[in-house]
């Protein structure tokens, strides 16, 4: 029986590996949305209208500010979600068409 978990544990893990950029993509979102910071730079009296991903990291907005919110990984060389911290750029004003 411990030979069978065993040998499930070893099999499935390249499968959660598959899976870790979703989950860590989750994860750091939600660290975003929960973060004091976040509402310190676009106001309290706002939600979040968009979260947009991009190369430098996320872009966060309410429809008249928005923010980049950079991922700093901690890697530990494990499979699966890695630590991370976030630091949040300046608040810019959101483009607005035709302008």
């Amino acid at each position: 029986m411990r030979i069978s978990l065993i040998l499930f544990l070893i099999a499935i893990q390249p499968l959660t590996a598959i899976l870790s950029p979703f989950y860590q993509g989750q994860a750091e979102i939600e660290a975003i949305l929960d973060s004091d910071e976040l509402q310190e730079c676009l106001g309290t009296t706002r939600s979040v209208s968009f979260i947009t991903k991009n190369e430098e990291g996320w872009i966060v907005g309410n429809g008249v500010y928005q923010v980049l919110v950079r991922v700093k990984y901690d890697y530990d060389g494990k499979l699966g979600p890695a630590n991370f911290h976030l630091s949040f750029d300046c608040v810019r004003k959101v483009p607005q068409d035709g302008s």
